[in-house]
């Protein structure tokens, strides 16, 4: 996976990469490190080219690797809160419309 930080490419290995996130128009991936990198993919994209076993996407705004989940509460009716590492800046909760994948994923 290649990332762009200050206008220099950075090539990641897939497992150093914790998890991609949207902020308005632009996806980013954070790495274990907590560093952020601009990716030329869409989150769609990437949920196509990504393994499930390793990446899931929990929102429209967030795809997490299953390894860079610390904690995972209820979170209200039918929704969970996680807990990442490196930390997110906003609270992470898994939509209603993906939580049943998401436990499921979870299971195995």
């Amino acid at each position: 996976m290649v990332g762009k930080v200050d206008q220099r490419l950075r090539h990641y290995k897939v497992e150093d990469i914790a998890y991609f996130y949207a902020e308005d128009d632009t996806v980013f991936l954070r790495d274990y490190e907590g560093r952020n990198s601009i990716v030329e993919y869409s989150l769609e994209q990437l949920s196509e080219i990504l393994n499930p076993e390793q990446f899931f996407r929990i929102s429209r705004k967030i795809i997490v690797s299953h390894e860079c989940m610390n904690k995972i509460e209820r979170y209200g009716a039918g929704q969970y809160m996680l807990e990442l590492n490196p930390t997110f800046d906003e609270r992470v909760l898994v939509s209603r419309s993906r939580t049943k994948d998401f436990l499921q994923r979870m299971d195995q």
